[in-house]
């Protein structure tokens, strides 16, 4: 449970970080480390267990998706929302406003 927590945490820092850049260059990255650029971040975030890279893709002019492989189902709640996810791989679709 304590990597599932750390890979939504992760999750969360890259959404922040493609809408940063996204707001400063007018359009999403390419890839997860063009979002670094203007952060004061030293390391892309990584699957805490493996070590591998998190999932990003655009789909489309206003959204894009991140994806991590989880070990536990979330603990659903007021506080969990959005970041609710299953056992397994599971891809989150952040829509931002343009």
């Amino acid at each position: 449970a304590r990597f599932d927590e750390q890979r939504v945490n992760d999750l969360q820092n890259l959404s922040n970080m493609i809408q940063r850049y996204r707001g400063q260059f007018g359009d999403f990255p390419v890839d997860l480390a063009t979002a670094m650029e203007g952060t004061t971040s030293r390391r892309l975030p990584a699957d805490p267990e493996t070590g591998l890279p998190y999932d990003y893709s655009i789909q489309g002019s206003n959204s894009f998706q991140l994806c991590a492989n989880f070990t536990t189902v979330s603990e659903s709640g007021p506080l969990a929302g959005f970041w609710e996810h299953p056992v397994g791989y599971h891809c989150f679709t952040i829509t931002t406003r343009r």
